[in-house]
């Protein structure tokens, strides 16, 4: 494990080949794990994404909303399962991936689904009822721009947002050699301006979901 200044940790790489790229710039690593048959990772798949899709569509069909802003989709796995969950409620859904090969994977595998290609980032401001980020936060690539991701979703929805990202459990498991992949962990902190509600995702070894509301 490398440890740097403060409470990063950058976890160690089993594609070595890439990690420059992607400490360079994420878009950049993304599209060429995407071009080169790579995936979104087993985050996105079994039972996990199962249980992240069943509980995403509970807080969207409870709280009403019409619509909803993903950053972050990915090949389209965990999307097709929401959508399916939607089914019949005429929610408005727009997935964000920085990868122009994912967007492409994602519009053949969700035809009934919207995409385009834009970062966390970029979120507009209020741009969504519901906004998603799962599984994005422990791929930015420094302290900053992981500040600037959690405030820019914080800032895009409208009733409600929902984060998935490792926690601190994730620290012991790469030290027991348990995970690998390229990843960063920062302790995660969310602005006074919202409500908070957190619980493990039972299927993920050092995962937690965090559901955020206005104050």
């Amino acid at each position: 494990v490398l440890l740097t200044r403060g409470d990063r940790r950058r976890l160690p790489s089993s594609t070595p080949a890439h990690v420059d790229v992607a400490l360079r710039d994420e878009a950049r690593y993304w599209e060429a794990r995407y071009a080169r048959g790579g995936n979104s990772g087993e985050g996105s798949r079994g039972d996990e994404v199962a249980w992240k899709a069943a509980r995403i569509v509970r807080e969207i069909r409870a709280c009403g909303a019409t619509s909803v802003a993903d950053f972050g989709t990915g090949d389209g796995w965990l999307t097709q399962l929401i959508l399916e969950g939607l089914a019949g409620t005429g929610v408005e859904y727009t997935g964000y991936d920085t990868a122009p090969t994912a967007v492409d994977l994602a519009r053949k595998r969700v035809p009934g689904g919207h995409f385009e290609i834009g970062s966390v980032l970029d979120a507009p401001i209020r741009c969504a009822d519901v906004v998603l980020c799962v599984d994005v936060l422990f791929h930015m690539s420094n302290q900053e721009r992981h500040a600037a991701a959690v405030a820019s979703l914080c800032a895009a929805f409208k009733r409600k947002a929902m984060v998935i990202t490792w926690d601190a459990r994730i620290l012991s498991l790469v030290e027991a050699k348990k995970r690998t992949g390229w990843n960063h962990y920062y302790p995660v902190s969310f602005p006074q301006t919202v409500e908070v509600q957190s619980e493990r995702v039972p299927p993920a070894l050092a995962k937690t979901l965090y559901v955020l509301t206005r104050k």
